[in-house]
């Protein structure tokens, strides 16, 4: 279901601006059914927005969140970042944040099936963490 947002005013629909919102993001929710009430977890994440917007977060070989995925793979996805109390009000509100909200379905990558996804996907996540530079480097001074 995808409903309007309401304040259509606020929303976000240019892919730069939504870019440069997520690249300021460290922390993604992924919202997974689960009965009686949804499961929401904070997770790292990266993304890439090319045609469709693809989130990429990483889930130990078992445990819950890959069994719910598993059972029902459709999600809801919340990235945001509190900006300021406004000394006086952000277009009439009290403070100010940024989101970025989106609905899909999940799926996993196999390393050993998709190598190359899987790289890219583990790339992005260390792009969005700015971790790749580290991992880089130390990779580099341990190979001869």
């Amino acid at each position: 279901m995808n409903r309007p947002m309401r304040q259509r005013a606020r929303q976000v629909t240019d892919k730069a601006v939504l870019c440069a919102m997520l690249d300021q993001m460290e922390v993604l929710f992924l919202g997974i059914q689960d009965e009686p009430a949804p499961y929401v977890v904070p997770l790292n994440f990266g993304y890439d927005f090319g045609d469709d917007l693809i989130f990429y977060f990483h889930c130990a070989k078992a445990g819950a969140k890959l069994d719910l995925l598993r059972a029902n793979p459709h999600v809801c996805v919340t990235a945001a970042q509190f900006i300021s109390y406004a000394g006086g009000s952000v277009k009439g509100h009290l403070h100010d944040y940024r989101s970025v909200i989106a609905r899909g379905v999940a799926s996993q990558i196999d390393p050993e099936a998709e190598p190359e996804a899987f790289h890219h996907a583990l790339c992005r996540l260390l792009i969005q963490q700015k971790r790749l530079g580290r991992v880089m480097q130390l990779y580099a001074m341990r190979t001869p």
